[in-house]
């Protein structure tokens, strides 16, 4: 432990390079957990979600460590390319995926004790309606399997058309209003634009992408209908308009809208502090300013 003074390091995280630039790095490795479990499972609705998830954090406790979501759209492109363990026995013009799928897993020391956890978590989650269906990983094999479907989204729906990528966050519980207020907003102007979901619920971030199916290009008039309604409407629930993937030369533009004015010019004093010449990868992370 550390307490002297300002934590430099944390200053420089996050700020792409617009600070300094590595010469060093120390790699600090945990070991991999002794034990791993997951499961994949179904859930009608996404107050069923929230209701998995409370219920994740009740009974299996200080060894959950993912619970992530695919919603239908996505989960039926997934499901054109790869074995989807838990579908519905019908064909209905949402495809045969559930409404919403879920991957859960666990790390800890001891397998015996997480499985009977994660055994004892399901048959809850089951007894109570919040899921409709799921199977249980009886091997590491099977525990990749569940995550080369949870990591296939992306790939899977860039090869349908053009994608427009949003990483955000928001409360979990205004997920379902803030996809469907997407939804709503690009139906009237660009009705063959798909919006699809997956993101990792236990953080409160989500992906949301919109994806052009059969066209490759960008659509400016697509992409303005969406920016910067959706940080807008993100901002408006308290969220954030970039969770993981930083601001870049992107989203830059929108800082001042999640940062008052304030804030914005202390972080333009530190640039010009570590970087007076202003040759530190120009361009990115701060708005532009205009003369």
């Amino acid at each position: 432990k550390d307490n002297t003074g300002y934590d430099m390091k944390h200053l420089f995280i996050g700020s792409e390079g617009t600070l300094g630039f590595i010469t060093r790095v120390a790699i600090h490795c945990p070991r991999m957990p002794q034990a791993r479990n997951a499961a994949f499972v179904a859930c009608h609705t996404f107050q069923d979600v929230r209701r998995t998830l409370k219920l994740a954090k009740d009974t299996l406790g200080e060894v959950l460590a993912a619970f992530e979501f695919m919603d239908h759209a996505v989960a039926n492109l997934v499901a054109k390319e790869r074995r989807v363990p838990v579908m519905v026995n019908n064909e209905g013009e949402d495809g045969s995926c559930y409404p919403y799928s879920l991957l859960i897993e666990t790390h800890g020391s001891r397998n015996d004790h997480d499985m009977e956890k994660m055994e004892t978590f399901l048959e809850q989650a089951m007894e109570t309606g919040a899921v409709v269906d799921g199977v249980l990983a009886q091997d590491l094999k099977q525990v990749q399997e569940m995550w080369d479907l949870r990591e296939s989204c992306g790939p899977v729906a860039l090869s349908t058309g053009y994608i427009y990528k949003y990483d955000v966050s928001l409360p979990v519980a205004d997920f379902e209003d803030f996809i469907a207020e997407m939804r709503n907003h690009l139906a009237s102007s660009h009705p063959g634009a798909s919006v699809v979901n997956w993101g990792h619920v236990i953080d409160g971030n989500l992906h949301l992408n919109v994806i052009t199916p059969g066209v490759h290009q960008e659509d400016p008039t697509l992409t303005t209908r969406i920016e910067p309604y959706i940080f807008e409407s993100v901002t408006r629930r308290g969220g954030s308009i970039s969770a993981e993937h930083g601001l870049g030369q992107c989203k830059n533009e929108y800082l001042t809208m999640v940062k008052d004015k304030s804030t914005v010019d202390l972080m333009r004093s530190m640039k010009r502090l570590l970087d007076p010449h202003g040759i530190l990868n120009p361009g990115k992370f701060l708005p532009t300013q205009t003369s």
